[in-house]
């Protein structure tokens, strides 16, 4: 369906998504931590717990969040954990540490899934591809190290700055480009 969407309105789109975005990180969160987190501390529940919660109601907001994520990963290519992790610690009141393992395991899948569609239509430019995700792994690895010696309220503050920024930068060069 993108494809047969201007790629500058798709740009325009993207990018008031991640305003919304980094608003909701900022209003959800005034004193840094996270709804799920703030979950985390005041609950011992364990990972067990989470099969026992499939009544009709639970499975009904499963699947209209993991259809407006698929949604938007389909319309947008975006399926980041700023899409997926809302949904399940606001919505299916998942612990912060089980909303982050599911967001990586439905990013693996949603990509993979991605991958698979446009190998038909498209190829891959695997002189850039294998060097940039070499570096994006050493990114994650030492962005994990750092992380953990942040102050929580400060990073996602500046997180949610470089999102905005980011926006702001692709809502006028796609803007622009609409002219």
């Amino acid at each position: 369906m993108n494809s047969r969407l201007n790629p500058n309105v798709l740009l325009l789109g993207s990018a008031g998504l991640v305003c919304v975005a980094a608003w909701r990180m900022l209003a959800n969160s005034p004193n840094g931590a996270g709804a799920g987190e703030a979950r985390e501390r005041e609950s011992a529940q364990t990972s067990a717990n989470f099969g026992r919660r499939f009544d009709p109601q639970t499975i009904a907001v499963v699947v209209a969040a993991g259809s407006a994520v698929g949604f938007l990963t389909g319309l947008f290519g975006v399926g980041g954990g700023f899409v997926i992790v809302p949904p399940l610690v606001l919505a299916l009141k998942r612990r912060m540490p089980q909303a982050i393992g599911t967001s990586l395991l439905v990013i693996s899948v949603n990509s993979a899934v991605a991958l698979s569609t446009r190998l038909a239509t498209t190829s891959i430019d695997w002189p850039v591809t294998l060097p940039f995700a070499v570096a994006a792994i050493g990114g994650v690895v030492t962005g994990g190290k750092v992380a953990d010696r942040l102050d929580p309220k400060r990073s996602l503050r500046w997180f949610a700055v470089l999102l905005v920024a980011v926006a702001a930068y692709t809502a006028i060069r796609a803007g622009l480009a609409l002219r």
